[in-house]
């Protein structure tokens, strides 16, 4: 039976560095979390803009008629702004909302 070497020692670095996410990738949560509503067919074109720790986002999205667009809009407001800062750390500053109905 052979002794174990002892473990190297940790050493914390004096700063931590940056994680920067990228506005490709913001811009993919959002119009993911956008869809997970119920009655949005598809969220089209898809801004972000980052800046520090913020974000400013334009979503254009497609939903079912006859659901009421403002309802269904404040719904992605939420969703979206709550997994942006969940996911990404970003807290959502603006954002603006297209709705186009889709008639089935």
């Amino acid at each position: 039976m052979t002794d174990a070497p002892a473990p190297e020692p940790v050493t914390v670095p004096k700063r931590r560095g940056r994680t920067v996410i990228s506005e490709r990738v913001l811009r993919k949560i959002a119009a993911h979390d956008a869809q997970a509503v119920l009655g949005v067919i598809a969220a089209g074109r898809v801004r972000a803009h980052r800046r520090h720790q913020q974000v400013d986002l334009r979503l254009n999205l497609t939903v079912a008629y006859p659901l009421p667009a403002a309802a269904t809009a404040h719904q992605v407001r939420e969703r979206v702004t709550s997994r942006m800062r969940r996911f990404a750390g970003y807290e959502v500053s603006t954002l603006d909302i297209t709705v186009s109905y889709e008639y089935n």
